[in-house]
């Protein structure tokens, strides 16, 4: 799908709602992330290293 960049006259001559801004929507937590095994096997076995679950070890690694 195209996403195409509208401007406020337009939507709201033709009654289009403007997306929800990102910082007031609400998201749940989980996203779907597909890695090399390679790299899969590498933080499994850091993860276990740090005595941590993959889960835990992955967020603190991203925040």
């Amino acid at each position: 799908m195209r996403l195409r960049k509208i401007s406020l006259p337009v939507c709201l001559r033709f009654r289009v709602n403007s997306p929800e801004p990102i910082a007031e929507r609400n998201f749940s937590g989980q996203f779907m992330l597909r890695i090399l095994p390679e790299l899969h096997r590498k933080l499994v076995i850091e993860a276990k290293e740090q005595g941590v679950s993959l889960n835990r070890y992955i967020a603190a690694r991203l925040a």
